[in-house]
């Protein structure tokens, strides 16, 4: 069978399981729009009847059988797909953990545990709950954080009991943040408490040891983190190789974030394609191309055992299946489509996880593919080297170029930027990072030979230091205004379409594929246009929720001014809560701040920004906010003073002492907002 593009047929008579992705695809949309909705019951019926009805239909001779077994077809696997949805949403299960908020849950440990800067992650497996005496069963997982928790000495697998203080997990409010509640509800995560050390009874230290799969992901980290002395380059190893982004550096996730060469932290195709081989050189013997098959099948379960290790992320697993199901091809000596392989991995990974049609890491690895396997023939095909060096550079070069075709949008969409100097970190990153990554594989091979391993661990040191200082310079070469993109969803579509319609014009020769890519492009304009114009007359003023900082901005057109900020607050941590807003409304460009002005006109209203203490006076103000600490001022004094509309305190107030405050202006009549519980305060627009 010929690759695509066919000249003779769509796409989607070479690649049919394209077909079937479509139905797969629409049951899950259908269940996230739906599911409060439709009863499962009827789901259930209407798939059964569907199937029925195509299975009649195989056998019928009747005019219409193409028609009604494709409408039957469809049907059934979008209900059948919106059935395993219902069942997997941990909602649907018999006494869900957080429905009750009085007596104690049991649970267990049940993932590793992760250290944060001020708290311990836990999560945890309901196993009972206790109320009144009564123990009744729990199902579902949930997040614990504890403060002061390493006393406890907590492992995986162990037993606690905590009160059930659940609450719902929540983003921080903040303007285009990334919806932090809608990845865990994906996750089936939908509570959490956050706990004292003294308010967690150890019910029973587990005695059993982790299973074999977590021994050995363990056991990998700590050899790493034996023979690579640098602790940044270690945690950046344990990301590449086993998938654990613990002890990732987040300067370093960033600087590899903007040029483009994030795709060799996940664990991907480049993984496998190394480990391969290395198994195929173990067994280079088998030198005639008719026992390739026999390389396959010997490394299938192996490459299986290592994406399990990893933790079987979404770029994993989908390289595991297109691996597995070409050394199918070849064992059943059947000729491969790589599309058609491509679009039956999807609707497995999406039959078993369907939630993970929403994980950028799945879309991103899907398209990657798709995007190669569309466009690299015809770029590469530019340009002929005749040295194998130069053959292995084009092919980095067309094979970056490729990907990009179809992820760049999406990368704009997700992260807000365009690395501009992606080829020259590209092609750096695969004359370096592979060889890290064998030598990465050499250390837990010879780990039980401590000089060839720690030999190999200071060559990853040297060469990954030499490299990350490369990425860091050329990171600077990104102009800002790359680093604060925004496409909106239907600014994303007509991307799509002008790409899909000069594909179809320069590959295809189809000139409707022209007009296509013109109508997208006109479409887009007018889209960029209003955007440019909504930025142009913005006007508005920002308190953040960002931690114990009380971040306040005055945006003015496309230029942002900082009123109030903390210098000793991580870049990276302003940059997650700051540039999805900056980047939404086309106001990244910074002007001096003004110290000594503390009262803006906002769209009319007025904003005091109030940092001196005060209790005499008079002088109105339509939002009053306290940028002062915790006992200077109370909300009955600046009632009589200012007389706000609504009164505004920040983050720097604790729980406790905004839940204080929130009750005096109520019973003061005077409306009250606290970043910190209530999420930003925003006014104008």
């Amino acid at each position: 069978m010929k690759k695509w593009p066919l000249n003779n047929t769509w796409f989607w008579e070479s690649a049919p399981f394209f077909r079937v992705l479509l139905p797969v695809v629409a049951g899950i949309v259908c269940y996230t729009g739906l599911q409060q909705h439709i009863p499962v019951q009827y789901i259930l019926a209407v798939a059964l009847i569907s199937f029925a009805v195509l299975v009649y239909t195989l056998f019928s001779k009747a005019s219409v059988i193409h028609t009604v077994s494709f409408v039957s077809f469809n049907i059934a696997i979008i209900a059948g797909i919106y059935s395993i949805c219902w069942f997997g949403d941990a909602r649907n299960n018999t006494n869900p953990i957080g429905t009750d908020t009085t007596g104690y849950t049991l649970v267990r440990v049940a993932s590793p545990i992760v250290v944060k800067d001020k708290t311990t992650r836990l999560t945890v497996q309901a196993i009972a709950s206790i109320t009144d005496g009564q123990i009744s069963t729990a199902t579902g997982n949930a997040y614990i954080y504890t403060y002061n928790s390493d006393a406890l000495g907590l492992n995986q697998s162990d037993t606690l009991l905590i009160p059930n203080h659940w609450q719902p997990i929540t983003n921080r409010g903040n303007p285009f943040e990334y919806d932090y509640a809608t990845y865990c509800a994906r996750n089936n995560l939908y509570y959490r408490q956050f706990l004292d050390a003294d308010d967690v009874q150890v019910y029973g230290h587990s005695s059993t040891n982790p299973g074999i799969i977590a021994q050995c992901h363990n056991w990998c980290m700590q050899q790493l983190a034996t023979y690579i002395p640098d602790a940044e380059i270690c945690g950046l190893m344990q990301a590449m190789l086993l998938g654990d982004e613990t002890n990732l550096d987040d300067n370093l996730r960033q600087a590899w974030a903007q040029t483009g060469i994030m795709h060799f932290i996940a664990i991907s195709g480049g993984n496998i394609t190394i480990f391969f081989f290395i198994i195929a050189t173990l067994l280079s013997w088998l030198r005639h191309r008719k026992h390739l098959w026999i390389k396959y099948v010997a490394a299938l379960p192996l490459v299986w055992l290592y994406v399990a290790i990893a933790g079987a992320p979404p770029s994993a697993v989908r390289a595991a299946i297109m691996f597995s199901l070409v050394a199918m091809s070849l064992v059943l000596q059947k000729n491969n489509n790589n599309l058609n392989t491509l679009f039956a991995t999807a609707v497995l990974l999406l039959v078993a996880q369907p939630m993970w049609l929403y994980s950028a890491g799945f879309q991103l690895s899907f398209v990657a593919i798709l995007s190669l396997i569309l466009f690299y023939g015809q770029l590469y095909s530019v340009y002929t080297p005749q040295s194998w060096l130069l053959r292995k550079l084009w092919q980095t070069i067309t094979g970056s170029l490729a990907v990009e075709i179809l992820v760049a949008p999406l990368i704009i969409r997700y992260f807000y930027l365009f690395p501009l100097p992606f080829l020259i970190s590209n092609l750096l990153a695969f004359l370096f990072m592979n060889i890290v990554l064998i030598l990465g594989m050499t250390i837990l091979a010879f780990a039980f030979l401590p000089i060839w391993a720690t030999a190999a661990g200071w060559l990853v040191v040297w060469l990954t230091t030499g490299f990350n200082n490369i990425i860091y310079s050329i990171q600077n070469f990104n102009p800002p205004s790359f680093n604060y993109l925004y496409l909106s969803g239907w600014e994303l579509v007509g991307v799509y379409i002008i790409i899909a319609g000069l594909a179809l014009f320069i590959l295809r020769q189809q000139k409707p594929g022209l007009f296509l890519a013109l109508a997208g492009s006109c479409a887009l304009l007018i889209l960029l246009c209003a955007d440019e114009y909504t930025a142009l007359q913005q006007q508005r003023f920002v308190a953040y929720n960002m931690g114990d900082v009380n971040q306040m901005e005055l945006t003015n057109g496309k230029f942002v001014q900082v009123l109030n900020t903390d210098i000793h607050t991580l870049s990276v941590e302003k940059d997650r809560t700051l540039k999805p807003a900056h980047a939404t409304w086309h106001a990244w460009q910074m002007q001096p701040t003004q110290s000594s002005r503390n009262i803006f006109a906002v769209n009319g209203k007025s904003v005091l920004v109030l940092d001196k203490p005060i209790s005499t006076g008079n002088f109105p103000v339509d939002y009053l906010v306290v940028n002062l600490p915790p006992g200077k001022v109370h909300p009955a004094t600046l009632m009589q003073v200012f007389h706000p509309r609504v009164l505004i305190f920040g983050s720097n107030y604790s729980t406790k002492q905004a839940a204080k405050w929130l009750l005096e202006c109520q019973a003061l009549h005077i409306p009250a907002w606290h970043t910190g519980t209530q999420g930003a305060f925003m006014c104008g627009s």
